[in-house]
């Protein structure tokens, strides 16, 4: 929130913000056109700047107990409007082009009747609209409900609540990314750390919310190594069997590696490296799929094990076979982590330069 709007929000506003940002971030796919989101920036509430270099301004204003007090609340709408268009002042000043100037609340009236009846009726639970979708007459009748002249680029927003107390309820917009990149059993995760990520971010007047910050997020959560170990031990179930270990993990957790790995496979040289083993394979064997994986994992992890990257030399009772299977798994990991990291980059619509690892 703008420092000269800051002592007259509310507790409950102030700790709303990260939620209604989250929302207006994944709002209508939003997430494709943003290049980065801003809380408590030096103009508004919520910032959204646009790969277009356009901007939208938010400013959040909610009621304690807004299912007990139904009034409609003239001042919170007209000090809302206010500052939106002196945040738009300050933009036009500094040559800033703004989309929309967004009143966000919790509120069920928002001084138009035929809006507030489908609140009533749990038909509007969250919703985002532009003043000029309402007849000239509800347009009319809410500047004077206000008292201050407000033109197309006002938008009301109403975001129930409910869906930021209730552990059990995620909003809709963020259920559907979900389900689309298959993160349904973690997106409870996902959603606390997205608060977490939101929450932080208020706190700092000069740091902004890439989008990559948000897909880490979500790649960190999607390429857990527990997955990654259960494909594993399908894959080389006759190799492990010939050492003293049955299962992977049991070999990384008895030379505490699991770490090690983590860290290293967001190294550049290493990352380079996959890189040009996967196309040189890809070009002798085509694309790699379920059929040649294993080939493709083996040939890598020999490739990674002369370069010795965990320093395995340097660890007692290894032999062969098992550092064999651990640079194996290493190479498994990095393959896993890229492709996912690329499938979500992809649904954020993050080019190359701005995802590189």
């Amino acid at each position: 929130m703008a420092r000269s709007t800051q002592a007259t929000a509310s507790s409950k506003g102030y700790l709303l913000q990260d939620y209604f940002g989250i929302y207006f971030f994944f709002e209508e796919d939003n997430y494709k056109k943003i290049s980065y989101i801003k809380l408590e920036s030096n103009k508004e509430d919520i910032e959204i700047k646009y790969y277009d270099n356009t901007y939208d301004y938010i400013q959040v204003k909610t009621k304690e107990k807004p299912a007990e007090d139904k009034s409609f609340d003239k001042e919170k709408f007209q000090k809302g409007a206010k500052t939106l268009y002196t945040a738009l002042e300050k933009a036009n000043k500094e040559n800033e082009i703004v989309n929309r100037l967004i009143l966000a609340n919790n509120m069920f009236n928002q001084g138009i009747k035929r809006l507030n009846q489908k609140i009533d009726n749990g038909l509007e639970e969250n919703f985002n609209y532009g003043i000029n979708r309402f007849t000239e007459e509800e347009k009319e009748e809410f500047i004077l409900k206000i008292g201050y002249p407000i033109d197309d680029k006002f938008y009301i927003a109403r975001i129930d609540e409910s869906y930021y107390y209730n552990k059990s309820k995620i909003l809709p917009e963020l259920k559907d990314f979900f389900n689309e990149m298959d993160l349904k059993d973690v997106e409870g995760i996902i959603y606390n750390e997205l608060k977490t990520l939101f929450r932080e971010n208020s706190s700092f007047r000069d740091k902004y919310i890439e989008k990559k910050d948000i897909a880490w997020i979500f790649i960190k959560s999607k390429c857990t190594q527990s997955n990654i170990i259960s494909t594993f031990n399908k894959l080389f179930e006759d190799e492990l069997s010939k050492t003293d270990y049955d299962y992977v993990e049991d070999l990384l957790d008895d030379i505490k590696i699991i770490d090690i790995i983590d860290m290293k496979s967001n190294y550049y040289d290493i990352y380079l490296h996959f890189e040009k083993i996967k196309i040189n394979y890809s070009l002798n064997n085509g694309t790699i799929r379920r059929n040649n994986l294993k080939e493709f994992i083996k040939i890598g992890g020999i490739e990674f094990l002369k370069e010795d990257y965990l320093y395995l030399d340097d660890r007692n009772k290894l032999d062969e076979q098992e550092k064999e299977l651990i640079y194996f798994y290493l190479f498994l990991f990095i393959h896993r982590k890229k492709s996912e990291t690329e499938s979500i980059y992809d649904k954020f619509e993050i080019n190359n330069k701005e995802g590189s690892l």
